[in-house]
């Protein structure tokens, strides 16, 4: 039998979960207006997959690599302000020093399948590194290799 916090976070994350279910149907229910929308909705479907089927799994197998140093975790950012979700990979250090590695990786993908990689550095100098892609190009190999080398830079510039 669970505690009243461990039933009460059971319950937060089932109510979280729904709400996050519910944005992303309303996204795919925007995207189901006008005569493009076929498309946007194919695009959409293909960021998705992109998100739950490569993205999240690298991003939890690479935790457990950096879990003495920091944490890595998968953000999908479905708010229609980009038009198309989001992927974001972010670390941050266990150190607390101002200067401790914290850096984010995004994953844009446009209307038309051209991709937008950065990783974006915050410490101990902020930077940003840019790559453009096709989202046809972004297999799980070539996704790892992304992770791993802004995991690398993150960690050691």
């Amino acid at each position: 039998m669970h505690s009243d916090a461990t039933s009460r976070l059971v319950d937060a994350v089932v109510r979280t979960r729904r709400m996050l279910d519910a944005a992303k149907r309303d996204t795919t229910e925007h995207f189901g207006e006008g005569p493009r929308d076929g498309r946007k909705v194919t695009v959409l479907q293909n960021i998705r997959d992109l998100h739950e089927r490569i993205i999240r799994p690298i991003v939890d197998s690479r935790q457990a690599i950096v879990r003495e140093v920091g944490t890595v975790w998968f953000q999908e950012d479905i708010d229609l302000v980009h038009e198309m979700p989001r992927a974001l990979v972010h670390f941050t250090s266990i150190d607390t020093a101002e200067d401790a590695p914290r850096a984010y990786m995004t994953v844009h993908v446009g209307e038309d399948g051209t991709t937008s990689v950065s990783g974006n550095f915050l410490t101990p100098v902020k930077t940003t590194d840019v790559l453009t892609c096709r989202l046809d190009e972004l297999d799980s190999e070539t996704v790892a290799r992304l992770i791993d080398h802004f995991l690398a830079k993150a960690l050691h510039g």
